[in-house]
């Protein structure tokens, strides 16, 4: 447990001494912004101020963000604090471990705490890798037509409040509840619904195990309606309290299965473990989760040389590595096209084969019989994950966009749990045919996620709509995510996208005069 600490136990000149050791330190120097935002929090803290820090203070008095959409202003405000909590941590195991004081972020409010280094922190059982939760879309239980907005606008709230714990990836919202969650990596179900009758509203919640399908926690809360369609004053806060709560709750109950998983060495993991171990980087996005799954399909591979799951993997892994990768003079790997070519050898017949060998030769230049992949797999009976899949080629190699974005939305209305990059070409596809309101459609469905590639199509979408204010706020955000985007994010771009629609990107941000987009098309 976490032994609370009252301030008033430490001297505010030693807070400040400390505060600053911390600011000097190289990886605080690299970062300003996080100094200011530390310095801002001590500040308020000290000054008896602590209980009114949320998310939107820090973005308003430090970020300068007050005139942007809430959505945009709290997402930037979780996004500083995540960091700030990663480096402090990083701090304190390295140069800092012989600080005297520590100081803890709390989730949600974010009046610090501090303590002594010695003894005032036990260490927690908790599971430390991440808690993947899958959130349903809540029901409609009884609203009425007046309040027929309610369930997915509380949706999307609680998608936003559980943005806030960096321990917890949110896939959704899913329309209905996977029956193999456990194989998509998928810890926990969020399921519920609400009720209204007259001008009060019940919301009901259930956290569900995916690998029982039992019911592990359940919460039931009344609030008042407002006669306009928002949610009332107050409702923020109820609804980030049981984020709160559910957040401590999936850290206890993180799956056995997952954890046993987690504690094993990633050359020991067995197909199936490797399968979920990539779908967990799909899921959360994060580093660490694909170099994990990069080990574990490699020491699969060498030892099942006839698996094309294990080489789907591999390929797919290796892939998102080299897209991720900033450095410009990066070529794309030919493992991966010669693994998919093996597979395809093996296993000729497999649609799954076939497309992942299809992005493999878009990404490598090699486009050679990419359309008669396409079209050869068009049409098949296939599930939605699949559909997302082919529209995604399509879409991004420029086969047939047109089609490309009916699969997409095919796949966005039938899959359980639409992945991020089906959003991100959705949104793509309709930039590229001038409907900017397809592309905010398909934004929304990843309101959650805060990557280099989210932020560039709010950027280009704000910047379409006239609203450079707030195109100029998300560059901001995009370099604070990824600081080498403004010299090697269109090379970045154009590993994966066609050069035309970089081209169209381009036009879109030129007038926000960053100069990002002015590098001739960089070859692969």
């Amino acid at each position: 447990m976490t032994i609370r600490v009252n301030m008033d136990r430490f001297d505010h000149g030693a807070i400040s001494r400390h505060v600053d050791r911390i600011c000097e330190s190289d990886a605080f120097q690299a970062s300003p912004k996080l100094c200011q935002v530390l310095r801002y929090l001590v500040e308020k803290t000290l000054s008896g101020e602590g209980t009114s820090l949320g998310q939107y203070a820090v973005a308003d008095d430090v970020l300068g963000l007050g005139g942007q959409a809430a959505s945009s202003r709290g997402a930037a405000a979780r996004m500083q604090i995540g960091r700030l909590r990663k480096q402090l941590e990083a701090f304190y195991g390295s140069v800092g471990r012989d600080e005297s004081i520590r100081i803890e972020i709390p989730k949600r409010n974010y009046r610090l705490r501090f303590r002594p280094a010695a003894g005032g922190l036990e260490e927690t059982p908790r599971a430390r890798e991440r808690t993947i939760l899958g959130v349903i879309q809540l029901a409609d239980l009884g609203i009425g037509n007046d309040h027929a907005w309610l369930p997915q606008t509380l949706t999307s709230e609680l998608l936003m409040a559980f943005g806030a714990f960096s321990e917890i990836a949110i896939t959704g919202p899913m329309k209905t509840m996977p029956a193999a969650g456990v194989d998509r990596g998928i810890d926990f179900f969020l399921t519920g619904g609400v009720r209204a009758q007259g001008s009060t509203a019940q919301l009901s919640l259930q956290l569900v195990s995916s690998q029982t399908g039992l019911q592990l926690w359940t919460r039931v809360v009344s609030f008042e309606l407002t006669g306009d369609q928002t949610l009332p004053t107050g409702s923020w806060e109820l609804l980030a309290r049981i984020a709160d709560e559910l957040a401590d709750e999936t850290g206890v109950l993180a799956c056995e299965e997952m954890r046993q998983t987690a504690s094993k060495p990633a050359a020991e993991l067995s197909v199936r473990e490797t399968r979920l171990a990539s779908w967990r980087f799909v899921l959360t996005g994060m580093p660490e989760d694909l170099t994990r799954a990069r080990e574990s399909a490699a020491a699969v591979v060498e030892a099942v040389p006839d698996c094309p799951t294990a080489m789907i993997c591999l390929a797919m892994m290796e892939l998102a590595a080299y897209l991720g990768d900033p450095r410009p003079s990066v070529r794309c790997p030919i493992v991966p096209l010669e693994l998919l070519e093996r597979a395809h050898s093996i296993s000729p017949g497999d649609p799954w084969v076939s497309v992942h060998r299809g992005f493999a030769l878009w990404m490598a230049k090699e486009p050679v019989g990419l359309e008669a992949i396409c079209h050869g797999l068009d049409g098949r009976p296939a599930s939605g994950s699949f559909c997302g899949m082919l529209g995604s080629l399509m879409a991004v190699s420029g086969i047939d966009l047109e089609r490309g974005e009916a699969l997409l939305l095919e796949a966005l209305a039938r899959a359980p749990q639409p992945l991020y990059w089906y959003c991100h070409h959705a949104a793509l596809c309709g930039f590229l045919r001038g409907d900017l309101d397809a592309m905010q459609r398909a934004l929304d469905r990843i309101a959650v996620r805060v990557d280099p590639f989210s932020l560039v199509l709010r950027m280009v979408l704000a910047s379409e709509r006239g609203n450079r204010r707030e195109a100029c706020g998300l560059a901001t955000m995009i370099l604070e995510v990824m600081p080498e985007f403004a010299g090697c994010g269109e090379v970045m771009l154009r590993r994966l996208l066609h050069d035309d629609h970089v081209d169209r990107i381009a036009a879109a941000v030129r007038p926000l005069g960053l100069g990002w987009f002015e590098a001739q098309p960089a070859t692969a």
